[in-house]
């Protein structure tokens, strides 16, 4: 007869629930201890140690439950047959109402306040992260289809829309459009994510055509990006782990 498991499946997200709720509770990824969260399932710490290998591997575990829940909502956005609008509405209605929703889940995850690296590869939110990137190449894809003219690559589009998002949703969940007198931030959503859209659409000019035609649409750029944005563009860095940055 198979030995029962001494922590299941149901103990691992009661313990990352229990993180979650400390992470809410004092807004500070510190509050997350691994006494803490045991405490609260009433488990042992060698439950949490079983289960997440360590306090990193726990953190990275509710991580991932983010992406999970911020790929739900990009895919909940209806298609309207306007794939432009529609990759507007995802940032709108996807992006931007995770952050408002879950702001203490969006800032673990976007806003470097998680200062435990990943000890395991895979890292743990890898499949969420892959999940969430596949939601927004997606519809990036359809908005290409529909662009042919347009001569940038998926990863490059998602990897820029995606730090427009990020930029808005910690402008807005941290006040910083408070501070500036702006009332309603959702104006300015969709001004820079449609400003956007028709920019990459727009010839290039003289400047900019230089010796090679459309060199501004095509321009991948030569910097790394972080971790976190590889992830949502581009599936073949989705392991690599989120970045702090």
């Amino acid at each position: 007869m198979a030995r029962p498991r001494e922590h299941d499946e149901r103990t691992a997200a009661a313990l990352v629930g229990a993180a979650e709720s400390l992470l809410q509770e004092r807004g500070n990824p510190e509050a997350i201890t691994v006494r803490a969260v045991a405490l609260r399932v009433d488990v042992s710490v060698r439950a949490v140690y079983s289960l997440f290998g360590d306090r990193g591997g726990l953190i990275g575990a509710l991580v991932n439950r983010a992406f999970v829940e911020l790929a739900e909502g990009l895919f909940r956005v209806a298609r309207t047959g306007d794939p432009g609008a529609d990759l507007i509405a995802v940032g709108i209605d996807g992006f931007r109402q995770f952050a408002i929703k879950r702001p203490h889940l969006y800032r673990l995850t976007f806003e470097g306040t998680l200062h435990c690296p990943p000890t395991s590869e895979p890292a743990p939110w890898a499949q969420g992260s892959e999940r969430a990137g596949a939601a927004l190449r997606g519809r990036v894809g359809e908005f290409l289809a529909s662009h042919p003219s347009v001569e940038a690559s998926t990863r490059d589009v998602a990897a820029q829309f995606h730090a427009i998002c990020q930029g808005l949703a910690s402008c807005e969940i941290n006040g910083v459009f408070a501070e500036m007198g702006i009332v309603e931030p959702l104006p300015l959503w969709h001004d820079a994510l449609s400003g956007f859209l028709n920019g990459i659409q727009a010839p290039a000019g003289p400047a900019e055509r230089g010796g090679q035609p459309g060199a501004r649409r095509r321009r991948s750029s030569t910097a790394t990006a972080s971790p976190t944005i590889n992830a949502i563009s581009s599936p073949s860095d989705s392991t690599t782990g989120r970045s702090p940055t």
